[in-house]
């Protein structure tokens, strides 16, 4: 009897540390925002963020805001027309419902994004500037952005515009 319970104890025990593993194998993948828990050992737990997750507050450039039938084909279309413009610079397409949205650029202050506003206008005369959070990411560690940007008489016009963290 004493060797059936100490069976049974062992093939709990060993079921358990299994059970165990399985648990630290699961917590250990990210899940679909991108967090993950690191296990070191069984007191020691570090939470991992993606790197995207830290933003700070910027600016971009709405050049498309409708919520027409069509807009989802127009918003399309604004993006792609400003991708062939300004190939350097990035643009977003995204639905708040019931709008559709598109927003260029990565800027830190409101002169910069009010500078390109200024050469996009003609363009997009709908265009404005608006506050946006961005991710971190896009502004640490990244080379100034120069392009040419066509002025209101078509002459392409160099434009550098800088990118420095924040220091608040």
């Amino acid at each position: 009897m004493k060797k059936l319970l100490l069976v049974l104890f062992l093939v709990a025990v060993s079921g358990g540390v299994q059970a165990q593993n399985m648990v630290l194998d699961h917590l250990a993948k990210e899940n679909e925002l991108g967090h993950s828990v690191i296990v070191k050992s069984n007191i020691d737990i570090e939470f991992s963020q993606p790197k995207d997750v830290y933003k700070v507050r910027g600016y971009r450039i709405r050049i498309f805001f409708d919520n027409t039938q069509s807009s989802r084909w127009e918003a399309k279309n604004a993006e792609i027309k400003f991708k062939n413009l300004y190939p350097g610079l990035n643009a977003y397409q995204e639905y708040v419902s019931p709008y559709f949205r598109v927003t260029v650029g990565d800027f830190l202050t409101r002169l910069e994004a009010v500078s390109l506003w200024g050469k996009l206008k003609n363009e997009f005369p709908t265009a404005f500037v608006v506050s946006h959070d961005i991710p971190y990411s896009l502004v640490l560690d990244v080379p100034d952005i120069d392009a040419e940007l066509p002025d209101s008489l078509g002459n392409n016009l160099p434009i550098s515009v800088p990118v420095v963290p924040n220091q608040y």
